[in-house]
């Protein structure tokens, strides 16, 4: 607390006044305090049966619209002045997907919407809300949300999680070598031909892919061991191949199918 007094050169002593309250404590001051009180903690509390394949809770955009992340913030020595996130992933920054709250405006304590004040001095010292990103507009893995507590000394804490969101349905390809049909009957070869399976997805789960081949003569040809690596033309997807080799006499039906770890599927007969 400062005080101030005026005093005159005839020594006649004005009044002593109180001057407001000022905060000093530097960032490291801050970071000290809060290894003993944590300052800022985030739970995603949006839940989903899905995992990518690093574990981060993955969600079909589809079906969620956004996630809930709760935010509880505590500062018994400064105060929580605004609570700030931003959102990125591996496309880069998305602007539009981050936001603020105050919990002061020059001078007047505010319990913004969604908000709880729960303990309070000359300013906010703990408060607790949900943050809604919505997802809507993200097809994409690896998406971090970073959450900012601020003090009124301007000293600030962060915390991150992490999520992905997956609106596509795997994409599969059947591709055959060229070999020289007969010239009557289109769908009538006399050499063996090779089948190229490509599945494409940035969710790919090898184990969900089944490839069912059916011959009128009983033999059924044998699946090739998957070749998986990225894909040149987009380069967060996983590509794996295989081949399968038609050499016996027989009328076929290949049917593929897959599943990706959000649970799209996609059927290619």
């Amino acid at each position: 607390m400062l005080y101030v007094q005026g005093m005159d050169v005839f020594q006649n002593v004005g009044e002593v006044i109180l001057l407001p309250p000022i905060i000093m404590e530097t960032q490291s001051q801050h970071e000290k305090e809060g290894g003993i009180q944590p300052h800022l903690s985030v739970q995603n509390i949006t839940e989903t049966e899905y995992t990518d394949g690093k574990g981060r809770p993955l969600y079909d955009g589809n079906r969620e619209k956004e996630v809930s992340v709760e935010v509880k913030a505590m500062d018994m020595v400064n105060g929580v002045s605004c609570i700030s996130w931003e959102v990125s992933s591996e496309a880069g920054f998305h602007s539009e997907l981050g936001g603020s709250v105050l919990f002061e405006e020059k001078g007047e304590m505010l319990e913004p919407l969604g908000w709880t004040v729960e303990e309070k001095r000359e300013f906010p010292q703990s408060v607790s809300g949900r943050i809604k990103i919505p997802i809507g507009s993200l097809d994409c893995n690896q998406i971090v949300v970073f959450i900012s507590m601020e003090d009124f000394s301007g000293n600030q804490t962060m915390e991150e999680l992490c999520f992905s969101v997956d609106q596509s349905a795997p994409m599969v390809m059947v591709a055959f070598d060229e070999a020289v049909s007969d010239a009557e009957y289109q769908n009538i070869y006399k050499e063996e031909r090779t089948a190229r399976i490509s599945v494409v997805d940035r969710n790919i789960a090898i184990n969900q892919v089944q490839i069912e081949v059916k011959n009128s003569e009983g033999v059924v040809p044998v699946v090739g061991a998957w070749d998986i690596g990225i894909d040149k033309e987009s380069p967060f997807h996983t590509v794996a191949a295989t081949n399968i080799c038609f050499d016996t006499d027989g009328d076929y039906i290949l049917e593929v199918s897959c599943s990706d770890m959000a649970g799209h599927r996609t059927e290619v007969t």
